[in-house]
């Protein structure tokens, strides 16, 4: 078996490989260009061969002066991507070894082959025996390492301990059997929990203190088959660049520290992960209508309220606000609320004669000596043994009802008006959080803040019979914390208190101006060689009859050249360049008066007390089996103090290189998810004709300031976590806890703080999603062209770090490309559609995908070892499982598509040019000129005459395609009296550099 290796190629043949060089000053003729590089940037692709054998996983390793750099893949394509980085002397011997594509530092390429076919086998355990044998080896330690089970499995199976057909040999095998035991011995086997994860193999185990008894526990597991072997091959840098046959020009990049583009290292900016930017999003037009940018590009948005920002005892109607859509005054209706800014929030509906309110809400106290059973309120306590310092361990389930009503003012005003139809808003994404105060280790008075476990509004929420009753469980000291708060009068500085948000849309009227995409049309805009002529001035917007002006600055726009005055000013030498050009008509009528529909959320913060010494019925000690008991006001749960600790790293296997987990600690059996990673997302499969197409917007702005174009892209960022291992999480944390809730950081309410390397002065903005982040760069043609191009290559790359109140940080890793690319996130790349007792799996993206097995809740799996090209489809035996549907396990060969040719949704832009006779016909009769643009020849040619001297034309191209400087090609022929005709050498005439008004002559008989 040999392996052999080379530089990858992208759609178009071209070698993927890119290195940029930093100059310490522009080079003088005698330099030599090498003595001058101070830094250098070497990423390429790598894929190994192998013919006829299965490729598991792959390592490439840059063997440099200043260390080893690695990169790794799995899966059978055999690509990986490198990138490495050279200082001084040795960046001056990368850019020789490029240039002359001989010599430099070796790359060694290492692959493991695919080990032997694995086989399912039946474990059985006896609980009982297992537990005997393992108290006779540890003695007083009474823990055990995950290694040294594996170490002594012969000695469990020869023991009757663990039963199988044969003790496995390999290490693979053994420490799958182990895997199984470690899940499946409850009552024998609890995991040891530490700040600090453990390296695979260290995790410890404690013994129960007491056996389980004689029981019998039988699982399947999948023992892997034999190792692959490792193979090795090594190649220079500039021998591979050779083989690949890549041009230096094509790929090497070289700018000085004093000029350019790139004035030192790509700075990185801290964005705020927040719901929203503090200003208005970006609005996007589509048929007339308008949207924010973040919806346009698969992404979704939301401002939550502060729940700590709210004082104990307050009713917002009105917390914050988010414009979904801009439409004009006479555009179709629907109902809602004209929201303004007025006391009391009693609005009127924008279709018929009547209002609406926000709800105000209170806590309902139970009455005196109230049974449980009717109470609007119970706090339960259940005992889960001992915690390491030797306290009780609680788990409390706290039940209270909230009540809706008409605000007072909002009564006071509607009975004045003649009590005409009045009704609540619609309460949406109902969210309920319980506060509990408390000190922590410093003295320092702190909430937390829990949510609900359930919240659960009533038929009638909002009226005066309106109920929400919420459930919430804490566990050991926020139990505690919660009852002294709740119980006690005075117990901390402030109350417990519930906070309640929900949203609710409605219309809002506004007018003045605001940012707004139009890529619909290009006018021309006067700029001479010097500076540019501040000729053009917007439209008056003037206010309609009966409706208020506006004081808010007014936009520029660009309104045009009149056709007779092109020829005047191209003998003035004044070019004229395409820029972005508005509807001015409909931007002026949005601009004088708007309805836009809007998200609001309201939010509600009241006191939660119930006294024990009047209520001690209600605080109630629950135990299986036995009847509650009411415990009344005890001493034994008031602490003083109180960790400020909410969430604690622990140990899962199944999310081993794609996160780390974390166990909450305010609420059992609620678990968080820190992707490693997160890539460029797919729509799902439920998004018609987008599905599985990357996430990605490209558009154009009209900046408010200026008529300059901009370029603008919206990518939204998924968690690299597949659905298979998900569940495989889920599966492993059942061992921990009998009722699991996985969520991603966002989605538990946690704030990650993101932060983006990206070149140039353009504008970024972040929007956290429940699956990632939607990231949206403004930028200028320039900037731009940098970022399409790191987006074919490297990407851009940032982080998202998650800092805990115990100050414990976990830390993800943003990655923006073209060339790695994840989701959907539901469902992954490939579908899965069941006939029966067969299920077709069919590849719905365009790379090829390694699908290996189907995995199903609980574990259970089957082998699939198949590779789908794109659209290619595999039947698969396999019948139904016990719960839900199976989850395809799979690998996606990473692509190399470009930002033309990926399926992303580029709006495109329409270029006008002019054609201007300059001089005069002489003894010609008319001029034709015959125009080429991007490959395609016009049928028609421009007819210039004595008469009409300059002529139209318009052509329709990508965004991506203007900012590459199109070039379009001209051929001019005379045509005499008699019909001679004469033909000019062909003008190549650059668009976005030279301008739009092209001057042409009559050429001469000798051209």
């Amino acid at each position: 078996m040999s392996l052999d290796f080379g530089i990858g190629k992208d759609g178009a043949g071209r070698a993927v490989v890119s290195a940029s060089f930093v100059l310490a000053r522009a080079p003088s003729p005698p330099d030599r260009l090498s003595s001058l590089v101070t830094h250098a940037t070497v990423a390429l692709d790598l894929v190994a061969t192998a013919q006829d054998i299965v490729l598991a996983r792959t390592r490439a390793t840059a063997l440099l002066a200043n260390g080893p750099a690695r990169a790794v893949a799995t899966g059978p394509f055999g690509q990986v991507s490198l990138s490495f980085t050279g200082q001084d002397d040795e960046a001056g011997e990368l850019l020789r070894c490029l240039v002359e594509r001989s010599g430099g530092p070796t790359l060694r390429m290492e692959a493991m082959t695919a080990p032997g076919p694995g086989v399912t086998r039946r474990v059985s355990i006896q609980l009982g025996r297992l537990w005997e044998l393992l108290s006779d080896r540890l003695g007083d330690s009474r823990q055990v390492r995950r290694v040294e089970l594996e170490r002594h499995l012969g000695d469990l199976v020869e023991s009757g301990a663990v039963g199988l057909v044969e003790t496995p040999t390999s290490q693979a095998a053994r420490a799958a059997v182990v895997d199984v035991v470690v899940r499946r011995a409850v009552g024998v086997l609890v995991p040891q929990e530490s700040l600090v994860p453990p390296p695979p193999g260290e995790e410890t185990y404690r013994l129960t203190d007491r056996p389980p008894g004689d029981m019998s526990i039988t699982a399947m597991v999948t023992v892997p088959g034999g190792p692959g072997a490792v193979l090795v091959s090594e190649k220079t840098l500039g021998d591979l660049v050779a083989e690949a046959g890549a041009d230096p020009a094509s790929f090497v990049s070289l700018v000085t520290t004093a000029g350019g583009r790139l004035t030192g290292l790509v700075p990185s900016r801290r964005l705020s992960a927040r719901a929203g930017p503090s200003d208005r999003l970006l609005m996007v037009q589509a048929a007339g209508r308008l949207q924010p940018l973040v919806l346009a590009a698969g992404g979704s948005q939301d401002r939550p309220v502060v729940a700590s920002a709210l004082r104990p005892d307050v009713h917002v109607a009105i917390a914050n606000s988010l414009p979904l859509a801009v439409f004009t005054p006479d555009e179709q209706q629907q109902p809602g609320p004209v929201v303004g800014a007025e006391h009391p929030a009693y609005w009127p509906d924008r279709v018929d004669g009547s209002f609406w309110y926000v709800p105000e809400l209170t806590f309902l106290a139970p009455q005196a000596n109230q049974a449980p059973a009717d109470s609007p309120f119970l706090f339960d306590v259940t005992p889960t043994g001992h915690g390491l310092d030797g306290s009780a361990g609680l788990e409390a389930t706290v039940t209270l009802t909230i009540g809706t009503r008409m605000p007072d003012d909002v009564r006071a005003a509607w009975e004045a008006a003649g009590s005409p139809t009045v009704k609540p808003v619609a309460s949406e994404d109902l969210t309920v959080q319980l506060g509990v105060p408390f000190r922590d280790q410093n003295g320092t008075a702190q909430i937390q803040f829990h949510l609900a476990e359930s919240a659960s509004p009533s038929a009638d929420y909002g009226t005066d019979t309106g109920r929400l009753v919420a459930v919430f469980r804490l566990a050991d000291q926020w139990a505690r914390m919660a009852y002294g708060a709740m119980s006690t009068p005075g117990f901390q500085a402030e109350p417990a208190r519930v906070v309640v948000t929900a949203g609710y849309h409605g219309w809002v009227h506004k007018g003045g101006f605001f940012p707004v995409v139009q890529p619909d049309k290009i006018a021309v805009v006067l700029k001479p060689e010097a500076q540019v002529l501040a000729a053009l001035r917007p439209p008056a917007l003037r206010a309609a009859p009966g409706e208020p002006g506006t004081n808010e600055p007014q936009p520029r726009w660009n309104v045009g050249i009149a056709a007779s005055q092109v020829g005047a000013l191209a003998k003035a030498g004044i070019t004229v360049e395409p820029r972005l050009n508005a509807n001015v008509a409909l931007i002026a009528a949005w601009n004088r008066g708007r309805y836009e529909w809007t998200r609001f959320n309201a939010a509600s913060s009241v006191p939660a007390l119930v006294p024990c010494a009047d209520h001690g019925n209600l605080y109630r000690r629950v135990v299986a089996g036995e009847e509650p008991v009411g415990v009344g006001c005890q001493d034994v749960l008031k602490l003083g103090q109180a960790e400020f600790r909410t969430h604690e790293p622990i140990t899962v296997a199944a999310a081993r290189g794609y996160g780390k987990v974390l166990r909450s600690l305010t609420r059992p059996g609620h678990y968080v998810l820190v992707p490693d990673r997160y890539l460029a997302g797919r729509f799902g499969s439920g998004d018609g004709g987008r599905a599985y197409d990357p996430q990605l917007l490209l558009t154009s702005v009209l900046d408010d300031e200026t008529a300059a174009l901009r370029a603008v892209l919206a990518a939204t960022l998924e968690a690299d976590v597949p659905p298979a291992v998900r569940t495989a999480i889920v599966d492993e944390l059942h061992a921990r806890s009998p009722e699991v809730t996985l969520d991603l950081p966002w989605a538990a309410g946690l704030t990650q703080q993101v932060s983006l390397a990206v070149p140039g002065h353009g504008d970024v903005q972040c929007v956290p999603t429940p699956t990632g982040f939607t990231i949206m760069l403004t930028l200028d043609v320039s900037d731009f062209l940098v970022v399409k191009a790191m987006l074919e290559t490297a990407g851009l790359i940032g982080g998202a770090v998650l800092t805990l109140p115990d100050r414990v940080t976990v830390s993800s890793t943003l990655e923006l490309s073209l060339r790695h690319v994840t989701g959907p996130y539901d469902g992954g790349p490939v579908s899965l559609t069941r006939d029966n007792g067969r299920v077709e799996l069919t590849n719905r993206i365009g790379s090829r995908v390694s699908v290996t097995s189907l995995r199903a809740a609980g574990g259970s799996e089957i082998a699939v070892g198949k590779v789908l090209a794109t659209g290619e489809s595999v039947s698969v035996s396999a019948a139904r499982p016990d719960h839900g549907e199976y989850d395809v396990v799979s690998v996606v060969e990473a692509g190399h598509d470009t930002l033309d040719e990926v399926r992303v949704y580029v709006e495109d832009l329409e270029v006008e040019i002019v054609v201007v006779l300059a001089g005069n016909l002489g003894s010609a009769v008319a001029l034709e000129v015959a125009t080429t643009f991007q490959g395609h020849s016009e049928t028609d040619p421009v007819v210039l005459t004595a008469t009409h001297k300059q002529e139209s034309r318009r052509f329709l191209l990508p965004l991506t395609a203007y900012v590459a400087d199109p070039t379009l090609q001209l051929v001019s022929t005379a045509v005499a009296a008699d019909g001679t005709r004469t033909s000019g050498a062909p003008l190549e005439w650059a668009l976005r550099r030279q301008g739009a008004v092209i001057p042409v002559t009559v050429p001469s008989p000798d051209a």
